[in-house]
């Protein structure tokens, strides 16, 4: 997924680096599918963190 995700991110960086500027709508869309796969690999990243500190506090009770 992530790099589903960061592989989006470059093929709307190469198309938006090539489309028309009067192409409002399509710079739009693409601006749009960065955004979101963007949101998406910070998202996992909060996940991961969340993951990790309550495998964390898991671990201190365990041992505790």
């Amino acid at each position: 997924m992530i790099g589903a995700a960061h592989q989006e991110i470059i093929l709307a960086q190469q198309q938006l680096a090539r489309v028309l500027p009067w192409r409002r709508r399509k710079i739009q869309e693409l601006q749009n599918r960065i955004w979101r796969s963007e949101f998406f690999l910070s998202l996992l990243r909060e996940l991961l963190v969340s993951g990790r500190a309550a495998k964390g506090l898991i671990e201190e009770g365990e041992n505790g």
